[in-house]
């Protein structure tokens, strides 16, 4: 056996061997094809068996020669890469990644074959992972990588970013991780960057590295190569990434395409070549210009011939700097077809190719013919254009013609021609290469005239004018609401131009530019002013003071500045935040009228215009709206507001004053009246026949009087009956006589009055600034127990020695008495009035010992009863508790002139001349007396006249609210405005300024006055021989052109 086992196989035994490896190997290429088939099949996702097979397969397909054998062991080794793999086509090509697993397509797989039967084994991949953990696949990677060296590699370098470009690729790697047996770092002494066109090659190819950069140039474009980085350690351990494939790029074509009529742009694209640094070439079948340096230049041995410059010669090449160039073709030369080429290369001269494209140049001739210039220039122009000669077209702009006061129609090949077949300064598509002349259409210069409502409403027609025409500019039919046409202007938004074309006529001889003329039109836009609402104010018969603004009143409108329009809304607007103006700002407008006041938030009423009828007006913050007082719609609108002036109005309460008032009562006429009273005794009275009670039954209107039935009678059982039957306090039942009434509360406290007589508002109480209010009590007789035996003469005036009366008790000068002694308290009391007592009794009855209640003392010896109201009232003769004497002072009267009017009659004063003239007495020095209170009121004026004061012949002055005593009487005239048309005014001496004549400042009035800037104008002769020498005239200052009216 020994023997035989030296000498080899036996024959037999060789034939059961080849049989054994028939089976085997048919069984296995069986399971081989099928596995390829399943791994095709299965797309884009490759399986681990599937890779196994195909690599087992791909290893049959070389000898045992080209395997690697072990130095170890009884093995070799066949060595590939998944994506060798599927180049070779025995894998899926679309395969992407192995699934379930994180092998990447470029990881090695290992076929291991028994290397004495040849019998395969094993497969497996080689990833980093595996060779670590297992002794057979960790020799099948060194075997794989060329690694055989004591020591195994604990990381691969990684290639882990590439960037190519078209002759070169840059890859960044890690670096690889050795370690020997004994867990020892080994150093890396070498690196190399390889590359090959397969997989299978030598890599023998090599880039540069710098620091973890693999840099590899020269490479061609658009080429797949394969590259790997490799690394030795110290101990000469070698270890290399992956094999990757990469493609390098290709180098772009340049673009050349027009870029105006008469220039081509060529665009070179470097984005594929490394630093954007690319070699660029061209050359042109037509002599150009270049709009830069350019240099001729030979591409094969890269020199130039020649120096910078920009006049580019035909079919010669030139290299440009930078990545376009624009190269411009002169309008004149008869060439029609322009053929440009344009190259890139790298710096390994790849190159884009030569890029060639032909462009047809189309000539369009325009002749100045009868124009005066065409372009603003006097020879014929020549335009040129390019146009790719795939779509044949390109666009050429006609000049402009210009001729003097023609209107220009156009260009037509035909010079005759009426009409235009080409508008100037427009582009139009030329397609044809023939060389066609244009000719300059004009016709005498026509004009536009339109309108424009300019946010108005309505048409109006245009009309056209030639130049020379006869032309009137129309009148406005537009309409605005709200708005007021004020003329026409060439600016659209609405402003003056200052051209003046509102109702022009005349010859047309204007040209564009001028006027606001354009474009040989002339529109016309419509100028609306707003409308507005003015709104003028009167006194009513008030006093307005001039104050800052100059106010002042003139035929009772008021006028500020010289102005009685100083108000005013916009149409569809609102008054501001302010509302109207205040009737009583001290600072501004300040308006009174004696005895009248305005009810707050009521202060102006419409006097004239569309808001007459309507609500008053608040002068408040209200913001009322322009239409709530006219409708401005249509044009302005003018409305007169008045203060709304309510007379004052004295109050009069009557007090039972202790008394009782009985419930109801009817009168003559029929009239049912219910009567009540309060608390405080004050009487209350239902309306005639009605239920609702009211304790002010009874006012005096300001300024008038209680008219001729006087106050109510305390004691009218059909009216107001109050009764003192049994009253406490002494009330005997009865009022004083001709003092029926008495003033309980008011200014008017203390006064008596007779319910018979007339009195004027201001008896009870002063209303000239505002309502007031008064209580009058009924004035009940006092009764007073006397119990005195004072009486001493008998009824001849003698003197008694005892006194013959014995009197118990008074009422006003009747007594209750006894005729018996003096001492006597006993017989029959009689009824009567007592006569002959002593002088120092009140109407006839002693009393200055008696128990008296309710005067102080008989009368002032040597002075009158000081009334404690400033002492004014020295009527009465004895005085009341708490009173003084004083003595009293000296009156004095008043007299006035109606000067022409005539007074009403009243029952105070006297009246003479025909109730011309009027005197009252009683006034005080020092004293101010209202006109109001005291001066007679008017019954007819003077024509025309309107009453303006009261001048004193006195003081030579005039008054105008009140005036006062200064040591004598006075004497007023009445002054009147009388206008006319030969002028009129007042006069300090004769009361008219009948024809503004004066002799010195005074007949033109006094400072101070309403008339306060009328002066005597000595420059001024009247020529008057019946009035002043000289002319009043309105103005500060002398010489004005204004007379007084």
């Amino acid at each position: 056996m020994k023997k035989l086992s030296n000498k080899g196989f036996t024959l037999i035994e060789l034939l059961a061997t080849i049989l054994i490896i028939g089976l085997v190997l048919g069984l296995t290429t069986y399971g081989i094809i099928s596995s390829v088939k399943s791994a095709k099949d299965e797309g884009s996702k490759l399986t681990l068996a599937g890779i196994k097979e195909a690599a087992r397969t791909y290893s049959n397909e070389y000898t045992d020669d080209t395997w690697k054998a072990s130095n170890k062991s009884n093995n070799i080794y066949f060595c590939t890469t998944i994506q060798e793999l599927i180049n070779k086509g025995l894998l899926d090509k679309n395969a992407k990644s192995v699934e379930g697993n994180t092998i990447g397509l470029n990881d090695y797989i290992a076929v291991v074959k028994d290397k004495t039967t040849k019998v395969i084994k094993k497969e497996f991949v080689l990833t980093l992972q595996a060779f670590n953990e297992d002794e057979e696949k960790y020799e099948a990677h060194q075997y794989c990588t060329g690694n055989i060296k004591p020591e195994y590699i604990k990381k691969l370098p990684i290639i882990n970013n590439k960037n190519t470009y078209t002759d070169t690729i840059i890859a960044k790697f890690t670096d690889a991780e050795f370690k020997t047996k004994d867990g020892n770092v080994s150093n890396i002494e070498k690196k190399e960057c390889l590359y090959d066109e397969t997989t299978s090659g030598n890599f023998t190819s090599k880039g540069t590295i710098t620091n973890k950069e693999c840099k590899i140039e020269g490479l061609t474009q658009n080429k797949e190569y394969y590259i790997k980085i490799c690394m030795t350690s110290k101990n000469g351990s070698r270890a290399c990434s992956t094999p990757e494939s990469v493609k390098t790029r290709e180098v772009k074509n340049p673009n050349i395409g027009i870029k105006t009529n008469n220039s081509i742009k060529i665009l070179y694209n470097d984005t594929n070549i490394i630093d954007e640094n690319g070699n660029h070439y061209f050359k042109s079948s037509i002599s150009a210009t270049s709009n830069k340096n350019v240099t001729l230049y030979d591409r094969d041995s890269k020199t130039a011939t020649g120096g910078n410059t920009t006049s580019i010669e035909k079919d010669k090449w030139y290299k440009v700097i930078g990545t376009e160039v624009e190269l411009t073709y002169a309008e004149e030369g008869d060439f029609s077809q322009i053929i440009v080429t344009a190259e890139t290369r790298d710096k390994s001269n790849n190159s884009s190719g030569e890029i060639s494209k032909t462009f047809n140049r189309f000539t369009t001739t325009f002749s100045r013919g009868i124009a005066d210039t065409i372009n603003k220039q006097t020879n014929d122009i020549k335009k040129t254009c390019l146009a790719n000669i795939n779509n044949g077209t390109c666009k050429i702009t006609s000049p402009s013609i210009e001729k003097n006061n023609y209107e220009v129609i156009g260009w037509n090949t035909d010079s005759n021609a009426k009409t235009s077949s080409w508008d100037v300064n427009t582009s139009k598509n030329i397609n044809i290469n023939i060389n066609k002349t244009y000719y300059p259409i004009v016709r005498l210069k026509q004009y536009k005239v339109s309108y424009k409502a300019n946010g108005g409403s309505g048409t109006m027609s245009d009309h056209t004018v030639s130049y020379g025409d006869n032309i009137t500019i129309k009148a406005n039919t537009f309409a605005k609401k709200g708005y007021t046409f004020i003329g026409w202007t060439t600016k659209s938004d609405g402003t003056d131009d200052g051209y003046n074309w509102t109702n022009w006529s005349g010859k047309w001889e204007f040209k564009n530019g001028q006027y606001g003329i354009a474009n040989d039109q002339l529109v016309l836009y419509a100028r609306w002013r707003i409308n507005v609402v003015n709104i003028k104010f009167s006194t009513d018969k008030g006093y307005v003071k001039s104050g800052a603004y100059n106010w002042q009143e003139k035929d009772d409108i008021i006028f500020k500045n010289d102005s009685d329009v100083f108000f005013t809304i916009k149409y569809g607007e609102k008054i501001g935040d302010n509302g109207l103006p205040n009737y009583n700002n001290s600072n501004y407008l300040y308006i009174t009228k004696v005895g009248h006041s305005v009810t707050p938030n009521a202060e102006w009423i419409c006097s004239n215009g569309d808001c007459k009828g309507k609500s008053p007006y608040s002068q408040s913050s209200t913001k009322y709206k322009a239409s709530d007082f006219c409708d401005a719609s249509n044009g302005d609108c003018t409305v007169v507001l008045k203060v709304n002036w309510k007379v004052n109005k004295v109050f009069i309460k009557f007090s039972t004053n202790g008394g009782s008032i009985q419930s109801n009562s009817t009168t003559s006429s029929g009239n049912a009246y219910k009567w009540q009273r309060d608390s405080n005794n004050i009487i209350s009275r239902t309306n005639a026949n009605g239920n609702t009670y009211s304790d002010t039954f009874f006012t005096i209107n300001y300024g008038t009087s209680t008219g001729t039935d006087g106050l109510p009678n305390y004691d009218n059982s059909s009216y107001l009956n109050v009764s003192c039957v049994n009253c406490k306090d002494n009330k005997n039942g009865r009022g004083v006589p001709n003092e029926e009434w008495i003033c309980l509360e008011g200014t008017c406290k203390g006064t008596t009055y007779n319910q018979s007589s007339v009195y004027n508002a201001s008896d009870f109480c002063d209303a000239s600034s505002g309502d007031c209010t008064v209580a009058l009590g009924v004035n009940w007789e006092a009764y007073k127990e006397v119990n005195d035996y004072r009486c001493e003469k008998d009824s001849n005036g003698n003197s008694q020695t005892d006194p013959h009366y014995y009197i118990t008790s008074c009422v006003g000068e009747w007594c209750y008495y006894t005729r018996k002694n003096c001492k006597s308290e006993s017989g029959s009391l009689a009824w009567s009035k007592v006569v002959n007592c002593s002088v120092e009794t009140i109407s006839g009855c002693r009393y200055d010992t008696f128990k008296e209640k309710e005067y102080n003392s008989l009368r002032c010896v040597g002075g009158y009863c000081c009334d404690g109201a400033g002492c004014t009232n020295y009527s009465i003769d004895r005085c009341y508790l708490n009173t003084n004497c004083a003595v009293k002072p000296t009156t004095y009267t008043a007299t006035f002139n109606a000067n022409g009017g005539t007074f009403t009659p009243t029952s105070s004063g006297k009246f003479t001349n025909n109730n011309q003239t009027w005197t009252g007495g009683g006034f005080e020095e020092n004293k101010n007396y209202y006109f109001r209170d005291f001066a007679p009121s008017f019954r007819s004026t003077p024509s025309n006249c309107t009453f303006t004061g009261w001048y004193s012949t006195v003081d030579k002055k005039t008054y105008y609210e009140y005036f006062s005593i200064s040591g004598k009487s006075q004497k007023f005239t009445a002054q009147w405005y009388c206008p006319s048309s030969s002028g009129g005014g007042e006069s300090n001496k004769t009361g008219y300024l009948k024809d503004c004549t004066c002799n010195t400042n005074a007949d033109c009035g006094t400072a101070g006055s309403k008339y306060i800037n009328l002066r005597c104008d000595t420059n001024a002769l009247s020529h008057k021989s019946n009035g002043g020498k000289y002319m009043c005239t309105w103005g500060a200052n002398h010489n004005s052109p204004y007379w007084c009216w």
